[in-house]
């Protein structure tokens, strides 16, 4: 049977999608669209086209008609991706549950309502659905990995169990061990602190320093990372591994010989800033307090407080310290220490991220609390900072 004026169109603009030129098949679906207005599959790739163009006024209509013609989780998807970028996020939420309605265990609509949750802070929710994405796919690693992270503050012990499980299946995959034991080995040790009643996130010794009672798999974590790096010698990834697992081991030496292969390569001035090359400290020793201040940041008044002559508890970090492992600490401090001072001095944080700190440290009424910040770009943002 000869192909109608529509489906020809339709083939040309597939070819034309598969040889690159966007433009032309684009022309060729709308031309398509034109000659048949049921056509949903070119009513659908016209849309997206024009989507992915930013033709955003354009594109909404077309995938609403191509749903109406023929509803398929490709079409709600792209409608969902298309309000999602237009700022409707709620809209969009709602589409992605309306394709799980129909297929529960679509596992790409899961995984991006766990993205969802997630920038929603909603770790409950994300929870939930890696845990609904891993059961369906055992083998996604990515999603068992996220499960375990997000189980851990209400159940740590299944963190710990997630990452055995984990293991357990990729014992023959390097890469896969070492990307669950860089992701998870940290958690199953705050689990094993915790056991034990001591603080998850603190050594009060020495000797509780680093991978104290998760010792049999971080020395896995350390004979993969080395592996790794030795295949990998430029990849600034594996020498990072590698100098974590060396420092962790206490081998400042090594470590030091390893950051400063890949130190050159890496625009941050955290980084940077770490040595542990013995002529540093002698010179350390030698510089006045005046010397230091110098090198350092202005600093700013974030949110200022009226302290008594009672002790202040001062707590010191980066941004990212802050929000996964101060910020419980301090309302633990807040359920036992009411009325108590806190100084929260926050290193390298964005102005978003400042704002976040001081909403945060604000709705605890149980303790007076200032904030103050320090960051290298201060000054072209904010002038002297002070």
């Amino acid at each position: 049977m000869a192909q109608s004026a529509a489906e020809e169109l339709f083939a040309k603009g597939i070819a034309l999608v598969k040889a690159g030129d966007m433009a032309g098949a684009e022309a060729s679906f709308k031309a398509c669209v034109a000659a048949d207005p049921k056509q949903a599959i070119a009513t659908l790739n016209l849309g997206i086209l024009l989507m992915n163009r930013k033709a955003h006024a354009e594109a909404e209509p077309l995938l609403r008609q191509a749903i109406a013609l023929q509803p398929t989780v490709e079409s709600v998807t792209a409608l969902a991706n298309l309000l999602a970028t237009t700022g409707r996020n709620a809209d969009a939420e709602q589409c992605y549950r309306d394709i799980l309605k129909s297929i529960p265990n679509h596992v790409p609509t899961l995984k991006r309502m766990a993205e969802i949750c997630n920038a929603k802070s909603d770790r409950r929710g994300a929870r939930d659905y890696y845990k609904k994405v891993w059961d369906a796919e055992p083998t996604e690693l990515a999603a068992g990995i996220e499960y375990g992270i997000a189980s851990f503050a209400d159940e740590p012990a299944e963190t710990a169990a997630v990452m055995t499980r984990l293991l357990a299946g990729a014992a023959n995959d390097d890469n896969a061990r070492l990307k669950i034991l860089n992701s998870l080995l940290l958690y199953k040790e705050f689990y094993e602190r915790i056991k034990r009643g001591l603080m998850p996130y603190h050594a009060t010794r020495l000797d509780e320093l680093f991978f104290t009672y998760c010792a049999d798999d971080f020395a896995l974590f350390r004979d993969l990372s080395f592996k790794s790096a030795d295949q990998n010698p430029n990849d600034v990834g594996a020498l990072i591994r590698k100098f974590t697992a060396l420092f962790c081991s206490r081998d400042r030496r090594g470590a030091q010989e390893c950051l400063i292969r890949f130190q050159s390569a890496i625009k941050d001035h955290i980084w940077n800033a770490v040595t542990f090359d013995p002529g540093f400290y002698r010179t350390l020793e030698g510089m006045t307090d005046d010397d230091l201040i110098r090198g350092l940041p202005p600093l700013q008044d974030v949110v200022t407080a009226d302290f008594t002559d009672q002790p202040v508890a001062y707590l010191s970090c980066n941004y990212a310290y802050f929000a996964a492992f101060a910020a419980p600490m301090i309302l633990s401090l807040a359920d036992r220490n009411s009325g108590g001072q806190l100084h929260v001095h926050i290193m390298d944080a964005t102005d978003d991220e400042l704002k976040q700190a001081v909403v945060f440290c604000r709705e605890l009424r149980a303790l007076t609390i200032a904030i103050s910040a320090e960051r290298p770009d201060v000054q072209k943002q904010h002038g002297t900072g002070a």
